[in-house]
């Protein structure tokens, strides 16, 4: 996951992968293969009842995400093949449906999925049933403990990820 403040850039090459580029947060504008989609997002949270909005990518483009608010971007990537034109994923076609209930209750947004034109990349959204004022505190705890902006991060030491524990948030 990349933070991005108004104004700030991703830049990237897609390779030998194809990439959806989902505004979790946020609004932006990305850029691929010699065209733009501006403003896209409008989601103030992840937790907004709201799916996100998405770019897809194949492989072997040059891509520019440039936040026009503070914005959290996610960049999903699998193996791929050039060829395939970019395109926005609206919104209102992303499919939206609940899973399990009570406390486990989830929310699934198929941002990409199977049916929809890519070589291998599948991209959906959970999220939890939440307890605002539970979970707000949570959040914020959470926040403190991370030293970098990621929401989870890792470390590559001596071949190993290592994952800080979040035990006592």
């Amino acid at each position: 996951m990349h933070r991005l403040g108004p104004g700030e850039s991703l830049a990237f090459e897609t390779g030998a992968d194809e990439v959806c580029v989902v505004v979790l947060q946020g609004v932006a504008t990305v850029a691929a293969q010699r065209q733009t989609w501006r403003e896209i997002g409008q989601r103030g949270s992840v937790f907004d009842d709201a799916p996100p909005a998405a770019v897809y990518v194949p492989a072997g483009e040059a891509v520019t995400v440039t936040a026009n608010t503070s914005a959290e971007i996610a960049v999903a990537r699998a193996p791929g093949t050039a060829g395939r034109p970019a395109r926005l994923i609206d919104p209102a076609t992303m499919k939206r449906t609940t899973r399990g209930e009570g406390s486990n209750t989830r929310f699934v947004c198929d941002i990409l999925p199977q049916t929809e034109p890519a070589d291998r990349l599948l991209v959906v959204e959970v999220t939890p049933q939440i307890d605002l004022e539970r979970d707000s505190a949570f959040e914020a705890a959470r926040r403190e403990r991370l030293q970098e902006p990621s929401e989870i991060e890792h470390t590559l030491v001596q071949g190993q990820v290592r994952v800080p524990s979040l035990a006592g948030v």
